[in-house]
């Protein structure tokens, strides 16, 4: 019932809408004109019923009033302004109660209660101000009625008989309820409007949700076929830095190129990263280290930029660092690289360094302390917070040329406030403009043992390192490039290895199911069967000890639903692509039976 009378007022308002010039469609016109018809057919209705209760006063000058609200209406219709016409009619109406009140009984006239009535309309038709101004006008009217009626001014012997008493009150009442259909009929169309957006704006949510839907998945598959490739070429990089029998010119020209690639690399992880910090996605994953060996290669990515802009670049590695550590690679490169990169981007002469220091808490565990300092132009005061947000830029005169490689995308910092809050740390930015920067940055980590074969004086020099464990390995990955780049690796490090290798979930289910290996390294991304799919069914169907084997997930997918469903089917440690040598080969010991 409520929506059948919705429904009807909102065919009168459009009806009023058809009805009326363009510029007469309103919701305050179609209150105006729908006071003036009704006082008009009301008054006109009251002219013979006030002549049959022997009111000849009362009814000739309704009548009158009448023809002068008809008069105004159409006056109005042709383009007289609205607050012009308003108070002609509210003008009108007063002069006619007033008129009446006179003739009978003053004050206590039936006619006073039409005053009530007054300062309604202009709520409507014009503001709420004139509201106020027509409420002062009926006080005033009542207080010098009042005090004319006490001075005996006006005769108040006559006060109407009961039925006009009866027909006054009956009118305000269906007054008053042409006001709430009036009211209705205006609103129901507002509520239209309101219902038409809201269904306008779900329908943009919905597909906004749909394109940010499309934008992970594209982001995700970006992310794996830009790491698939990078993989490749670091991993081989890294195969042909490792040989000493290289000529020195070679080797250094092999140097440039793994730095460089390792520039790209950080970007991309900060492009794909800024969308999962978005997410609250932000994923981490720790593995056992060297940990002099990433701060070195780290601070090695910027030697040659820093040499282009003929800065004195340094590296501080405190002896109190631990020789390993169970930290994210990855991640402790991507902090060193842009706070790095954004020292050499704003310091035009000078010098840029990095320290880094331990302060244990414990026997096992303790914080790393990185100090990136400049002698840039600094950052002033009212920018400092800032800095931390993302796609800003600084805009300074001494930053290097436009042109410079390592101007950036405006995300460097502000990935690196989210990765040191996500990894529950802190970073602390002091900067004097024109004198230099540093960031301090603090990153609690646990401490950890190699397995075997490791000496603790031997981080600077992996690359010499040969080890005799015998194991069986399976690599499964449906890039047959990445396969090559695993197996030359774990060859030349372990090479008593026996490997083996799947080119899809297929073929490695196969294998598992048959074959018993030591470590399977598992790429979770393959257009068959997913890595995780077939490690869940070889837990399921395949006896023991075959669903017992361990499992190392080897993948450019490193989200959090990734790392939770590997979690839960029993894969405990994953090693992101592009491929670390040293975490591979590590992880692979310390997983051998």
């Amino acid at each position: 019932m409520k929506n059948n009378l919705t429904n009807q007022n909102e065919n009168i308002f459009n009806l009023f809408r058809e009805w009326m010039p363009n510029d007469r469609r309103s919701a305050k016109d179609f209150f105006f004109a729908s006071f003036s018809l009704s006082a008009i057919f009301w008054l006109i209705l009251l002219f013979p019923g006030l002549l049959f209760l022997n009111e000849p006063h009362a009814a000739w000058s309704t009548l009158i009033t009448a023809a002068v609200i008809l008069i105004n209406f159409v006056v109005w219709c042709l383009g007289v302004p609205l607050v012009w016409a308003h108070s002609v009619f509210q003008i009108s109406i007063v002069v006619l109660i007033i008129f009446n009140a006179l003739h009978m009984g003053g004050v206590a006239s039936p006619a006073m209660v039409w005053l009530g009535i007054v300062p309604i309309l202009p709520f409507f038709v014009v503001s709420r101000r004139w509201s106020y101004f027509w409420i002062f006008i009926t006080f005033f009217v009542v207080l010098s009625m009042f005090f004319a009626q006490s001075k005996g001014l006006i005769d108040t012997g006559d006060t109407g008989s009961p039925a006009l008493w009866a027909t006054m009150i009956g009118l305000l009442a269906i007054t008053q309820a042409m006001l709430v259909i009036t009211y209705d009929s205006a609103n129901s169309e507002h509520i239209r409007n309101i219902k038409t957006k809201n269904e306008q704006l779900r329908n943009l949510t919905d597909r906004l949700q749909i394109v940010n839907a499309d934008k992970d998945k594209f982001l995700a598959t970006v992310s794996h076929e830009l790491r698939t490739p990078l993989n490749v070429v670091i991993g081989y990089l890294n195969l042909l830095n490792s040989n000493r029998q290289l000529p020195s010119q070679a080797s250094e020209q092999i140097k440039h190129a793994l730095n460089s690639s390792s520039l790209l690399l950080t970007v991309v992880n900060d492009l794909l990263d800024y969308t999962q910090i978005k997410q609250g996605q932000l994923a981490f994953v720790p593995q056992t280290i060297q940990l002099k060996n990433v701060i070195f290669e780290a601070h090695s990515a910027l030697v040659s930029k820093a040499s282009e802009q003929k800065l004195a670049y340094f590296l501080e590695l405190s002896d109190k660092l631990p020789t390993w550590a169970h930290i994210d690679p990855n991640r402790l490169t991507q902090i060193i690289f842009n706070l790095l990169s954004n020292a050499i981007k704003f310091t035009p002469k000078g010098f840029v360094e990095l320290r880094a220091d331990y302060i244990p808490n414990n026997a096992s565990s303790g914080n790393l302390h990185l100090c990136v300092t400049d002698s840039g132009v600094g950052i002033p005061l009212e920018s400092q917070q800032s800095v931390f947000e993302p796609f800003v830029q600084l805009d300074n005169q001494h930053r290097t040329t436009q042109d410079d490689a390592l101007r950036g995308n405006g995300l460097g910092l502000s990935i690196v406030e989210s990765l040191i809050r996500g990894w529950g740390g802190s970073i602390q930015l002091l900067s004097t403009p024109n004198q230099g920067t540093c960031f301090e940055v603090w990153l609690p980590f646990d401490t950890v043992h190699p397995k075997k074969g490791y000496s603790q004086g031997s981080a600077d020099h992996f690359a010499d390192k040969v080890f005799t464990d015998n194991l069986k390995v399976l690599i499964v990955d449906d890039h047959a490039l990445n396969r090559m780049v695993a197996a030359a690796t774990i060859h030349q490090y372990l090479p008593n290895a026996v490997m083996d290798e799947a080119k899809n979930g297929f073929e490695a289910l196969e294998k598992m199911s048959t074959q018993l290996y030591d470590v399977v390294l598992m790429d979770l991304v393959m257009p068959d069967m997913t890595g995780t799919e077939v490690v869940r069914r070889i837990r399921i169907e395949s006896p023991a000890p075959y669903q017992n084997v361990r499992v190392v997930a080897f993948t450019a997918n490193l989200s959090e639903a990734a790392r939770k469903e590997c979690h839960e089917i029993g894969i405990t440690e994953m090693l992101p692509k592009p491929l670390n040598r040293e975490a591979l080969i590590q992880t692979l010991r310390n997983n051998s039976v």
